[in-house]
């Protein structure tokens, strides 16, 4: 739990207040469901985006393209294998919506860096993170997270361009 302590320090200027009071936060999280204990997280096998998700283009013609054509056969059989898999994935978070300073969705992504002076994440290189049972919880911008849950592989297609081929359905986090 000392990630989760560190993660919400002054350093990071998210609720001071919580510095003095990680241990008693980390515990309601656990008490949730919202952090896996040891023995609910062995049964998420952990795949990486640097090794599996992000090792190939899905549109070789349009690498960089951050909503690609979409093609035929493009998904490798290995990341397909995938669908319906209960995973853990350590990714930088993004939340979606943060007014109230917990989120429900959330994106996960290969590097923290998406934004100002980053490039823009590739299709295979981010994860659409909903919390199960409408469950919220608190994510950090830019902050570096293990998620657990169901990850689903398929392409959402508009227009003819995928919009996203990732989505998971979470059942824990941990900051690491």
């Amino acid at each position: 739990m000392n990630g989760l302590t560190h993660t919400l320090s002054d350093e990071h200027h998210v609720w001071p207040l919580l510095r003095m009071t990680g241990r008693a936060l980390a515990s309601v999280l656990l008490v949730a469901g919202i952090v896996a204990t040891p023995q609910a997280q062995a049964a998420y096998k952990e795949i990486s985006f640097e090794t599996l998700l992000s090792d190939w283009n899905y549109n070789p013609k349009e690498p960089w393209e951050v909503s690609p054509h979409q093609v035929a056969n493009a998904i490798p059989a290995a990341v397909k294998a995938l669908d319906g898999q209960k995973v853990a994935v350590y990714g930088a978070t993004t939340p979606l919506d943060y007014k109230t300073g917990v989120v429900s969705q959330f994106i996960l992504g290969v590097s923290a860096d998406v934004c100002a002076f980053g490039a823009t994440p590739r299709i295979n290189e981010w994860i659409s993170v909903t919390m199960n049972g409408g469950r919220k919880t608190m994510v950090w911008a830019q902050g570096n997270t293990t998620v657990r849950g169901t990850l689903h592989v398929s392409e959402t297609v508009e227009d003819g361009r995928v919009i996203r081929l990732y989505r998971m359905d979470a059942d824990s986090l941990s900051s690491e």
